[in-house]
């Protein structure tokens, strides 16, 4: 092996981007550890019903009730699931598949942006 091969012998360039990249993922909220998350597809402002969140639960579980995060850009924020609605009907649970509105009755809209990652706490 020439001169370029030994100065190189060991090391991986493939494992450090790997590793870059799961970290910066991880950062932004993508690859989370949970039992459940979903990344906000729409956001509204319900004067009656607070926060309307829209978006698909990628993984797991969510239950009304639950705790859960919300990763943005400036902070993670925590909030409470106040009520589940799919197709306009109530739901006390949301599972990995499910096209869901999530409300949160104690979150500013203006504090989450489509993007975002929700993830339970």
């Amino acid at each position: 092996m020439g001169q370029l091969g030994e100065l190189f012998d060991g090391y991986s360039a493939e494992d450090d981007l790997r590793k870059n990249i799961e970290t910066q993922l991880t950062d932004m909220g993508y690859l989370v550890n949970t039992d459940f998350k979903l990344v906000v597809s729409t956001v509204t402002k319900h004067d009656e019903n607070g926060t309307i969140i829209t978006g698909s639960v990628d993984i797991g579980s969510v239950n009304v009730g639950d705790t859960v995060e919300i990763k943005t850009e400036d902070a993670v924020l925590t909030a409470s699931v106040s009520q589940i609605t799919m197709f306009n009907m109530p739901f006390n649970e949301a599972v990995a598949g499910d096209n869901v509105s999530i409300i949160f009755d104690n979150i500013e809209s203006s504090k989450i942006s489509i993007g975002n990652v929700i993830s339970k706490k």
